[in-house]
């Protein structure tokens, strides 16, 4: 039996309209794991590790800077916005009979827990703009449009002090950085690059500071919506945003279970017809790339490069397309590929989905059933099951 309990104190902020300064205090176990434990080591008694005070204190300011506008931007603002973080906890010491009793087989008793010392850094930055407008007048000024251009986050640094302290040992915790891009400029648009910091295991001083980029994935979306919103920034277009009579919803029926594991599951209709309308078009592409740092005298394994693309659309009033499909470009061929036609037939719905899996494997699986009552249904479903 375990039983856990952890408290703490939450602190007024500091600074509200500038720094944004928040002080936290905490009582947190001694160490890892439940703060009472009964087991067979205990005789069937509790035993508990004690508590320990937590300091911290968090800052959270925000930096402007303003440049001058160009074309149809009046204004560009940068802001970049730290969290600075510092966290304390001393030393305490953990009562054998608790180490016993938790103690792994072969391991020694741990009866003092280190003190913990960090600092911590993340950063966010946007460069956002103004549209521009005609005239002088202040009141369509005050109400012109504002768009981010680029959007930049990255991941979190850390630094042990503690760490720091020992031999052969420098204080930073992080192995990676990952930054990450959007812009409104395209709607659903996102970049990330992530890079191994060390050439080494990270914390040891024999490892030294060098970027290498492991990872790298970026994705967008198109949809009419998105071209209409590409046209406001820039001033066309500025009316209404046009809305198709009687809905774009569209009978979106899937296979669920048939790229995975090749299972029978019914088909499912995620969105009704509604007074005939049709789906807008819409698609997504992602690309991934992977790859290895490399080490002297040893093979390093080979990297992965991936592309996705998807697409949803009505080719007529009644009949739904979508697409999906997986390339993989090291090994030069496609991978999975998900093919489903959707027919709607007044009071029935019609589906038909072809699915490859990426071990070879074929399925095809139509379906035809009654929309006030889905339990009268023609089903068939057929499987090929390859070995590669």
């Amino acid at each position: 039996s375990a039983l856990q309990w952890d408290t703490g104190i939450n602190l007024p902020l500091l600074f509200r309209s500038s720094w944004k300064v928040t002080p936290s205090v905490g009582i947190t176990n001694v160490t890892g794991g439940a703060f009472a434990v009964r087991n067979e080591r205990t005789d069937g008694q509790w035993v508990f590790q004690g508590k320990r005070a937590a300091f911290g204190v968090s800052a959270a300011p925000t930096f402007f800077a303003f440049f001058p506008g160009f074309g149809p931007v009046s204004r560009i603002r940068h802001s970049i916005s730290p969290i600075l973080s510092y966290a304390f906890a001393p030393s305490a010491t953990i009562p054998e009979e608790y180490a016993r009793a938790v103690a792994r087989p072969g391991t020694g008793l741990q009866l003092k827990s280190n003190p913990t010392q960090t600092l911590g850094l993340t950063l966010s930055q946007n460069f956002e703009a103004k549209q521009r407008t005609a005239g002088e007048d202040s009141a369509a000024a005050a109400q012109a449009r504002k768009f981010r251009v680029l959007g930049i986050s990255t991941s979190g640094l850390t630094y042990d002090l503690e760490q720091a302290k020992q031999e052969g040992r420098n204080g930073w915790t992080m192995q990676t950085v990952t930054n990450t891009f959007q812009s409104d400029l395209l709607p659903g648009f996102s970049f990330a690059m992530t890079h191994d910091l060390w050439d080494g295991p990270v914390g040891q001083d024999t490892s030294e500071f060098d970027l290498f980029l492991s990872n790298m994935t970026a994705g967008f979306g198109l949809s009419a919506n998105t071209f209409r919103s590409v046209g406001r920034i820039f001033g066309l277009g500025r009316g209404p945003t046009p809305t198709r009579a009687g809905g774009d919803s569209v009978p979106t029926s899937y296979v669920s279970g048939l790229a995975g594991g090749m299972q029978q599951r019914s088909l499912r209709t995620t969105n009704q017809l509604s007074g005939g309308g049709a789906r807008s078009f819409t698609a997504n592409v992602n690309v991934s790339i992977s790859r290895f740092r490399p080490v002297e005298g040893a093979t390093a394994p080979p990297g992965q490069s991936n592309v996705g693309f998807s697409t949803a659309f009505s080719p007529t009033r009644f009949w739904g397309v979508s697409l999906s499909t997986q390339y993989n470009v090291t090994a030069g061929e496609f991978e999975s590929q998900v093919l489903r036609l959707e027919r709607d037939l007044h009071d029935w719905r019609a589906g038909f989905n072809f699915v490859k899996n990426p071990n070879g494997n074929f399925a095809f699986y139509f379906t035809i059933h009654l929309v006030d009552l889905p339990d009268l249904k023609v089903d068939y479903n057929q499987r090929t099951f390859q070995s590669r």
